[in-house]
């Protein structure tokens, strides 16, 4: 997990040289609903989660660039088949990198447009296990992400939304030295309708 800040930062350092005047910084607040089936039932997690990002762009048109964002935030409630359950609490860390497409709208207003992939880790606390194991849970995602902004000079007000498509999903459990990996057979979908500020560098 730290490599992966640590790579998303790498990008920001690198691209900042030849940012162009529409490259901006934001923060979002989001409702992550994930509809997902696995082992055949359907899991639906939703989460509150807040997210940083920002996108570069380097063409002369300032039009194509690259994106970087983090999300964090917390379960809200899920559901099994349709039943509400308090499976666990969780904390969610979603770093990610997206391609990202600029249509210029008018002068006040904006389309932006990103694809890429993202990596969600949720640290979980489930009140049936021992105290010293600790789990976690792992998906590896497909990004697209479409937001309408709205700018006033460099301040933008944003609607949005993410989706993510689960393509590898994996849960690790620990305690002490002992460790183990078991890959999760999940299909589906998460959506992400977010509210947000940007600012443009």
């Amino acid at each position: 997990m730290k490599k992966i800040i640590l790579a998303l930062l790498v990008v920001i350092m690198a691209m900042a040289p030849v940012m162009a005047d529409e490259s901006w910084v934001g923060a979002d607040l989001g409702v992550p609903i994930g509809i997902t089936s696995v082992y055949d039932s359907t899991l639906t997690l939703t989460n509150l989660e807040g997210t940083v990002r920002g996108a570069f762009y380097f063409d002369r048109a300032e039009t194509i660039g690259v994106g970087a964002s983090i999300g964090f935030g917390g379960l809200l409630n899920a559901t099994i088949e349709g039943q509400s359950e308090k499976l666990f609490d969780n904390f969610v860390l979603a770093p990610a990198v997206t391609f990202q497409y600029r249509l210029e709208l008018n002068d006040d207003m904006d389309l932006r447009f990103g694809l890429g992939m993202a990596y969600e880790h949720m640290f979980v606390t489930d009140e049936l296990m021992p105290s010293n194991v600790s789990i976690s849970y792992g998906s590896v995602q497909i990004a697209a992400e479409a937001s309408f902004v709205y700018r006033f000079d460099q301040i933008g007000i944003v609607a949005g939304v993410d989706i993510g498509v689960p393509v590898y999903t994996y849960t690790a459990a620990s305690s002490g030295s002992e460790s183990a990996t078991h890959k999760m057979d999940q299909y589906g979908v998460v959506i992400a309708p977010r509210v947000g500020v940007s600012y443009a560098l």
